[in-house]
């Protein structure tokens, strides 16, 4: 079987693309949405989640983190949950890492819906590290880096988010 949406090939059973998410049916019959509401309405699918992600304002190719956390990458947004805040608070030693994550503790999880984002492009920090860099359509630029240098993340990201990008 193949997905309708994407045209990459399904395992048996599977209840979702593992390539775009969008969600299996067999031929001729309604997903269980469907079939209940006369209208398939679902949730858009997580593609993809990164642990200790460094946040960056801009395109920097040197500096202290404005937070770190989890990205989150949806279908239709990015999320990021900050998990502590700027790494030079976090300078302090203990008391600073303390500090830090105290301040991100209560943060609200920041969403940044794909019909915001004008260009997804992967970015270099410190020469070492790939990046997903998210210019927003209000000229905002954020810059998000995975802990391992040369990660291949930020490209596997964008070729997620692909198919979902209106332009």
């Amino acid at each position: 079987m193949f997905c309708t949406n994407c045209g990459e090939k399904i395992p048996s059973g599977a209840k979702f693309c593992g390539h775009c998410g969008k969600p299996v049916s067999s031929p001729g019959t309604p997903a269980p949405e469907a079939a209940q509401t006369g209208s398939v309405q679902t949730a858009p699918a997580l593609l993809t989640s990164l642990k200790g992600v460094s946040k960056y304002k801009g395109t920097p190719l040197a500096g202290y983190s404005a937070a770190s956390g989890t990205l989150s990458v949806y279908q239709d947004r990015l999320e990021f949950k900050r998990k502590t805040g700027s790494a030079l608070s976090a300078r302090g030693g203990a008391i600073g890492l303390g500090i830090s994550k105290a301040m991100a503790k209560d943060d609200p999880i920041e969403v940044y819906e794909l019909e915001q984002i004008s260009e997804l492009r992967e970015g270099k920090y410190m020469g070492l590290y790939n990046t997903l860099a998210v210019a927003l359509k209000n000229g905002k630029v954020w810059s998000f880096c995975p802990v391992l240098p040369n990660s291949s993340e930020p490209k596997k990201i964008i070729a997620l988010l692909k198919p979902y990008m209106q332009h």
